[in-house]
C-alpha cells in the first residue's frame, strides 16, 4: 500500500487497512506453501470481509490457509460484470 486510505474527515479508513492486511497474510501463506499462481483479493460483502483466492488448486489453497479462521470458497474466477446505466428521463415539471 503506497499510502494509508483515509475517510472524508482524514482519519485512517480501517476497513481498507484490514482488507490489505488480509490479502498480504493470505498471499504470504500461499507463497510459503508453494502456491504461487493464486490471485488474492478482498472486499466487503454484507458487512463482512471476504477474501477470495482464484487461479489455484482449491485443495492446495485450503491446506495453505488452514491456520486462518476463515471459510474457503472455491470456484472459477469471477467474470467482471459490466453495467450500463440507462438514461434518466427528466420528470420535473
Amino acid at each position: 500500500m503506497t499510502e494509508i486510505p483515509v475517510t472524508a474527515v482524514g482519519k485512517p479508513f480501517k476497513p481498507a487497512l484490514l482488507a490489505d492486511a488480509a490479502v498480504r497474510a493470505i498471499t504470504e501463506a500461499l507463497t510459503a506453501a508453494g502456491v504461487v499462481d493464486a490471485r488474492v483479493t478482498a472486499a466487503y460483502e454484507d458487512g463482512r470481509l471476504v477474501v477470495t483466492v482464484t487461479g489455484a488448486d482449491p485443495d492446495r489453497v485450503q491446506v495453505a490457509v488452514a491456520g486462518f479462521a476463515l471459510t474457503v470458497r472455491s470456484g472459477p474466477s469471477p467474470i467482471p460484470q459490466t453495467t450500463k446505466k440507462s438514461p434518466q428521463k427528466d420528470t420535473r415539471p
